[in-house]
Parts: structure tokens; C-alpha cells; sequence
């Protein structure tokens, strides 16, 4: 009895166990106690051991479904400065001081670069030369991004058009799932809100759609205003 008992234990303990994940450090503190209580167990009871990973449920939503190269999305902008329509196309992976990043096309010459690990946006290149950058990359989302997510990151943002930098904290947080109907179509998503740190004024929302691994609809506040986007199309490889 107490035999069926640990094994059960420990098989509800690896229900969560397999894929590509960031976890903290007190997560991986977790994952490696449970490691040792599976080793212990299948010494104790003469069981192959079983390695423990990580990975998360099927209604959470991370990056391990790769961005490949030919993925595209057209949006929908407006703001004050005018509206129209845009499209994203993931163009290659490309490796710089040893960070891998998708590198986003947009256009015939403006390239966004996003870090694999993470989706964290790190710069935007127009004709080959750096537009605007943002130091550490700034983090757009978590992983796994679930209701409890949280997030607090300060960022220095460098803008080489008039060598301006401007240096900002934001605090954010997963506000919900919703189910948000957008001209590309209807999708259940997981609404982020991020707040200046400063001020307590919400500068961004955007709701991502695990189905089509990205947002379907965001909104910014900016100085001069607040921007619109909306999906209007996805083609995933």
C-alpha cells in the first residue's frame, strides 16, 4: 500500500514534466527537489530513475512553439500620427554575442530582432544600421504566461535618430484570458497590462494568442498619443 501510494505521488508530481521552459530560481530549487524524491523513491524500490523536466499545461502559453522562418502577420494600425496596415515576417535566426534572436522583417529594410528564448525585443535595424535599442532586451511577456504572471524590468532605450535615451521601469502583469474578435479573426488570448512605475499610468496592453504565437491586439501610450494594432491576417509554416 505505502509502495502504490509514493508511486502515485510521484507520477502526479510529473504531470507537469517535459518541455522548454524559464523558470526562477525558486522553481528550479523545486524541480530539483522533486528530482531527488523520484531518485530516492526508484532506489528505494529498485525503479529505473526517472529524469524530471519541466513543461507547461496546455492552457499556458510560452514560446516553445518555435517561430520558423516564412511565419507572417498582417496588422491594422492607427494613431495619432495616422493609420494603415503593416506586415510582419519572420525572416531568419541570427546569432550576436551569442544570444540567438527571430529576426522580424517589415518592409523592404526595417528588421526587428526578438531573443528565441524569450520573445524580449531587443532592436530595430533599418538599412542595416541600428534605429532604436533597448538595454537589458525588454521583456514583452513571461514564461509560461499564466495568470499569475508578473513581471518588473528597467529599461534604457536608445534611439539613434536624435541620440536620445530614455531609461524606464515597467511593472506588469497577466490581467486575464479573454476571448477577443479581431478582423483576423476571433481568438482566445491572455491579456497583458504594464504600468509606468513612476506614474502608475498603464502604457501597454496586448493580448497574445497561443494559436497564432503572437498578439492579435495591442495598445500604447506614447508622448505624443496612444497607438492602436490589430491582427488583420496570420500565415504560419
Amino acid at each position: 500500500m505505502k509502495r502504490g501510494l509514493r508511486l502515485a505521488v510521484i507520477f502526479s508530481v510529473l504531470g507537469f514534466v517535459g518541455g522548454c521552459i524559464t523558470l526562477t530560481p525558486h522553481q528550479r530549487d523545486t524541480v530539483a527537489d522533486v528530482q531527488r524524491f523520484a531518485d530516492a523513491t526508484a532506489a528505494a524500490y529498485n525503479l529505473v530513475r526517472i529524469p524530471v523536466t519541466v513543461e507547461p499545461s496546455t492552457t499556458q502559453a510560452d514560446p516553445c512553439a518555435h517561430l520558423k522562418p516564412g511565419d507572417e502577420w498582417t496588422y491594422w494600425w492607427e494613431s495619432p500620427r495616422g493609420s494603415g496596415t503593416f506586415v510582419w515576417s519572420v525572416d531568419r535566426e541570427q546569432i550576436i554575442d551569442g544570444t540567438v534572436y527571430y529576426v522580424v522583417r517589415s518592409g523592404a529594410t526595417r528588421e526587428a530582432y526578438y531573443q528565441k528564448a524569450d520573445l524580449a525585443w531587443r532592436m530595430d535595424i533599418v538599412s542595416g544600421v541600428v534605429e532604436v535599442k533597448a538595454t537589458p532586451a525588454q521583456l514583452r511577456f513571461v514564461w509560461p504566461l499564466t495568470l499569475s504572471s508578473t513581471w518588473e524590468q528597467t529599461v534604457t532605450i536608445e534611439r539613434q535618430e536624435n541620440r536620445s535615451t530614455e531609461t524606464r521601469t515597467r511593472a506588469c502583469h497577466v490581467a486575464g484570458e479573454e476571448t477577443v474578435t479581431v478582423a483576423g479573426g476571433t481568438y482566445q488570448t491572455i491579456e497583458t497590462v504594464c504600468r509606468d512605475k513612476a506614474t502608475d499610468e498603464v502604457i501597454h496592453q496586448a493580448w497574445y494568442a497561443p494559436e497564432v504565437k503572437h498578439w492579435v491586439k495591442e495598445w500604447s501610450r506614447f508622448s505624443w498619443g496612444v497607438q492602436e494594432r490589430e491582427l488583420m491576417a496570420v500565415k504560419l509554416r
